[in-house]
């Protein structure tokens, strides 16, 4: 679980700066955002090849 959450700092540190500074996002940036989150949760799904061995 640290892992992800450690992976996704660009995405936390964003959604903070957004929250805390009342910074502007543009629309690319929340695409970016969305995108990383989805390749990190998909980084963290167990392939058939590990089930099989767990």
């Amino acid at each position: 679980m640290i892992t992800i959450i450690f992976s996704m700092e660009a995405v936390f540190s964003a959604v903070a700066s957004a929250i805390i500074l009342h910074q502007r996002m543009t629309a690319r940036e929340y695409v970016g955002c969305v995108l990383l989150f989805a390749a990190v949760l998909i980084a963290q799904i167990p392939s058939r090849a590990e089930e099989k061995e767990g």
